[in-house]
């Protein structure tokens, strides 16, 4: 079995999450190329021990893993459903162990999505990348010999010049024909055979190539077509991401830290009006969905032979990718460019999103790169589409990164209109009856034990400041004064607060309401410093400073000084590291790319669907949650990650369905969507609610539920279990029954997030800001309400806490990041193509 690493760091105000396994060092064959490396201090972090850095080390053990005892372990924790029959597994392929040495069978080589290198993995050509230069296809075929070599020491010194001639003329071919998973599979078989002997492998290596046969009356595209594709796609992704990276690296600490005697020099000022990068950018961009479209014309001679449905999807799918990319500004709320740290916010914002982005692009890359070879072997009607979409998504995610490259442009511009930190402290003023210290006392009526009953802004300021510290107080105090008040009101009652009046009480209890304001405004900074203005940002630096140095607040200065550099805030630590070489991995899959799912288990691919949304589950932090901005077009950039888990939740939906109703035969219909709920079923044994619910979506989806032949073919076992599952996924009831299901799940991996996004829109929208008393509106905030949606957001993120030891295994993780999928009209198109209305089932496939 073949295995791998992945460790995840990162530095930042949500929880960090690792997935750990033990390492053991092996030989993998990498195809690597490198990018020129950019200023020592601006590129990405090649170190294994630094942030946001992922290292994928591919174990090989000798141990058998049984995945039916795996499940019933996991099953122990959770509750239990109706016993359904056992349900039979597929082995994984080979089903023997490998040793310890033997290469991956359902991998030729090793893809790093964090864009790093690892010490374990066998490199050649040392020499190309200090140099900065490219690896060539003959790197690739020495580090094949080498790992042929390795695996068998012993023999390979016995072994004649015209044997090891005949080896590497076997290894030639098959790499130059896009058949390297072959190679990497006759060594895995071959180190099984008794004495591990590469007799036979060399035997394989040296039977010709059969050559590709397509179907009866189907052109077959020139090979050499798609390989020289192949090649000038992959050398040209390389060139854009370098000038991506370069970006990155340019802008990523451009007033990363807020300083309030730093102003705007003017050759800042000239290097952002020309912005040299932004047009290379643009411009490799454009030459590379050139090549895209080039790639998607070779279907042409095939559309004539395409039912009018799937025309239709094969114009769109073009279409997309033949629009010109310019490069547009996303929708902004231009009212927050003067807001607080709203325009550095979406600033970094915009930089994360190109960074995950330039990651993404690798794997992104190696996908198409693997169906292009592959759609110039073998075609079918499904293989036709299945290419288009992947062409199209490698289109769209380039089209995207210039998007927000653009955004970022507009974003540094419009910089450039705002006014420098001002660096005057503003003295304290006397507000008189409006002063704390003045605030009358509460109602009668209000139960005084409860510290979320309704209050003034003063009221409430002092309730945290003179109780025993708590969290969620704090933290709905400050949702509330968030929606309602500036940050410069919140800021005058906490300074006000802080300057108890002499003579009001012993010189303890004077030092705990200081010590508790100090407290107050470091949470303060922690949970909504990007809605700070500058002013107040000038007069927290002076309370720090001045203010709680006399007082000899030691602890607090330096936590809330830490906190106002804006370290983990603004810019991306990522890119201050050593020079970096990328790698786009280059499966050559010997089996079309859309029947990869059933070389693997249901176990498998839960295993790494869970891996994709765990990783966008834990990116999502309090601040996106805030005031539903995930749903508002013009501010969701500050809410990019709580978007990202709710467009894939869409997409293994739309996914699902489409996949079901792009089989042609009536036979593979049923095979696929038994297969996908086997596979719902296991990201709910291991608590991954979210891909459960998108699954369990798509399998009830009206185009697929229409197929009454599909449907009726599913054995009596499977029709209980998605019996079983569509009342646990039934939404009736605000969704009672998941909530219920993973209430009781004691190690919940990914939530389904959309129970609790709709318990905070609901709350903010069907509530009012200010408590209500006999039909009027009183000036006491409605505490109940913004402790409801604090819950909602506490109980949404309480799960990145949750054990995960899943590891990624490619290239089935690399083909499950981006999931292609047809639109609401053409899914019902299809289906009706498939199996049309009245239909006999001697009329159908």
């Amino acid at each position: 079995n073949s295995n791998s690493n992945s460790n995840s760091n990162s530095n930042s105000n949500s929880n960090s999450h690792s997935h750990n396994s033990s390492n053991i060092n092996s030989n993998n064959i990498n195809l690597s190329s490198s990018i020129n490396r950019c200023k020592s201090n601006n590129n990405f972090n090649s170190s294994s021990n630094s942030n946001h850095n992922s290292n994928h080390n591919h174990n090989h053990n000798n141990s058998n893993s049984n995945n039916s005892n795996n499940n019933n372990n996991n099953n122990k924790t959770r509750p239990p459903l109706p016993p359904p029959k056992p349900i039979s597994k597929r082995p994984d392929r080979p089903s023997a162990n490998l040793p310890k040495n033997a290469p991956s069978p359902a991998q030729t080589l090793s893809p790093s999505p964090s864009l790093t290198t690892s010490a374990s993995t066998v490199t050649t050509s040392s020499s190309a990348f200090e140099k900065g230069g490219r690896v060539t296809e003959e790197d690739f075929i020495q580090a094949i010999l080498q790992n042929i070599k390795e695996t068998f020491p012993k023999d390979w010194s016995t072994f004649s010049a015209e044997e090891l001639a005949q080896i590497e003329t076997g290894v030639r071919q098959r790499v130059k024909t896009y058949q390297s998973s072959l190679i990497l599979t006759m060594i895995s078989e071959a180190s099984l055979e008794p004495e591990s002997h590469p007799t036979s492998l060399r035997s394989r290596l040296i039977q010709p190539i059969s050559k590709p046969r397509g179907k009866l009356g189907v052109t077959i595209i020139d090979l050499k077509a798609t390989k020289g594709l192949h090649k000038e796609i992959h050398n040209q992704t390389l060139d854009f991401l370098n000038e991506v990276i370069n970006f990155l690296g340019k802008y990523n600490d451009m007033g990363a830290n807020w300083d309030p005697k730093k102003t705007k020099p003017k050759e800042e000022e000239a290097s952002i009006k020309q912005c040299p990068f932004f047009h290379t950018v643009v411009n490799h961009a454009s030459k590379l969905n050139a090549l895209l479209q080039t790639a998607s014309h070779l279907s042409d001679i095939h559309d004539s032979s395409l039912p009018e449905a799937l025309q239709v999807v094969s114009n769109r799918l073009k279409g997309s990718i033949g629009k010109d990319i310019v490069g547009t500004v996303l929708p902004l709320d231009t009212k927050l460019y003067s807001a607080g740290q709203y325009l550095r916010f979406m600033k970094q914002n915009c930089l994360s999103y190109i960074f995950r982005k330039a990651e993404n692009m690798l794997d992104t890359c190696s996908h198409f790169c693997t169906t292009l070879a592959r759609y110039g072997q073998v075609y079918d009607e499904l293989g036709n589409i299945y290419f288009l979409f992947h062409t199209e998504l490698f289109s769209n995610e380039i089209r995207s990164i210039v998007d927000h490259i653009t955004t970022y442009e507009h974003l540094l511009l419009e910089s450039l209109k705002q006014k420098n930190p001002t660096t005057k402290v503003k003295k304290t003023k006397d507000r008189g009856k409006d002063s704390v210290w003045n605030e009358a006392e509460e109602p009668a009526k209000f139960d005084q034990n409860d510290i979320f009953r309704p209050g003034t802004l003063n009221r409430l300021v002092i309730r945290a400041t003179t109780t025993t510290f708590n969290k969620s107080l704090m933290q709905t105090i400050l949702l509330g004064h968030q929606s309602i008040f500036s940050s410069a009101e919140f800021w005058e009652r906490l300074e006000d607060r802080y300057n108890v009046p002499k003579n009001s009480g012993a010189e303890s209890d004077i030092r705990f309401i200081k010590m508790r304001v100090g407290r107050m405004v470091l949470e303060w900074m922690k949970e909504e410093y990007h809605a700070m203005e500058n002013a107040v940002c000038t007069g927290i630096h002076h309370f720090a400073t001045k203010v709680l140095q006399d007082d000899d607040f030691v602890d607090l200065q330096s936590l809330i000084l830490k906190e106002l550099a804006a370290e983990g805030y603004f810019g991306l630590p990522e890119l201050k590291a050593e020079p970096l070489v990328l790698e786009i991995p280059v499966y050559g899959l010997c089996h079309e790319a859309y029947n990869i799912f059933f070389n693997y288990t249901h176990t498998d691919i839960a295993e790494q669907l869970t891996l994709i949304e765990l990783k966008l589950y834990h990116q999502i932090t309090r601040p996106q949650l805030v005031d539903v901005r995930w749903s508002k077009e013009k501010v969701q950039i500050l809410a990019s990650d709580v978007h990202a888990l709710l467009t894939r939740v869409n997409e293994v939906s739309y996914f699902t369905a489409t996949f079901i109703l792009l089989q042609k035969k009536y036979r593979d219909r049923v095979k696929i969507f038994s297969h996908f709920l086997h596979v719902a079923k296991c990201c709910l044994d291991m608590g991954n609610y979210n891909t459960f619910m998108g699954l369990l979506v798509g399998l009830s989806n009206g185009a697929v539920s229409r197929l009454p032949h599909t449907t009726k073919g599913l054995k009596t076992q499977t029709e209980l279990l998605f019996q079983q599952l569509s009342v646990i996924s039934d939404p009736t009831l605000n969704f009672k029954s998941v909530r219920e299901h993973m209430a009781a799940c004691k190690n919940v991996l990914v939530p389904y997030v959309g129970t609790f996004l709709s318990d905070i829109t609901f709350t903010y929208e069907g509530n009012p800001d200010w408590y209500t008393s006999d039909g009027e509106v009183t000036k006491m905030i409605n505490m109940t309400k913004f402790q409801m949606i604090n819950r909602s957001i506490d109980d949404l993120l309480r799960y990145k806490n949750a054990k995960c030891d899943l590891i990624r295994k490619d290239p089935i993780y690399t083909f499950l990041k981006k999931l292609p999928y047809l639109e609401e009209k053409e899914m019902y198109a299809v289906s009706q193509l498939r199996e049309p209305r009245g239909s006999n089932f001697k009329d159908i496939e």
